[in-house]
């Protein structure tokens, strides 16, 4: 669970419900990129993430004073709107209900979208 508070400026966020992890993407426990997906709804990849909808996401707008919540494997996006946003943002251990399992991207599809222009990280397994 993490949360967030913007202390200036905005932010305009998308957030996906755990069950809509496995369409995202996420990267194996193995993987230097774990708790982190493929998917970046700023440069979809439909050819490796077919799955993978951007309107599937929560939508919203945190202003200076706003807290956002954001439970255990909820996967986000954040932006900054305007010239500086500074926020403050901390996790914490507690989650009231039970997780859902989730199956991580395969090593093949992890390397076909880290080769491509927008990739986040690397392909290279640990």
């Amino acid at each position: 669970d993490t949360g967030l508070v913007v202390l200036d400026g905005a932010k305009e966020f998308m957030l996906w419900r755990d069950s809509d992890l496995n369409s995202l993407g996420p990267y194996p426990m193995s993987h230097f990129m774990y708790g982190q997906v493929l998917a970046d709804p700023d440069f979809v990849d439909l050819v490796n993430l077919p799955n993978f909808s951007a309107s599937d996401a929560l939508v919203g707008r945190l202003n200076i004073g706003d807290f956002a919540y954001l439970p255990s494997r909820w996967a986000h996006h954040f932006r900054a709107i305007g010239n500086m946003t500074v926020s403050l943002s901390w996790k914490f251990g507690f989650t009231l209900n039970e997780q859902r399992p989730f199956v991580p991207a395969s090593v093949d599809t992890i390397n076909a979208v880290e080769a491509g222009p927008y990739a986040k990280g690397y392909s290279m397994m640990v």
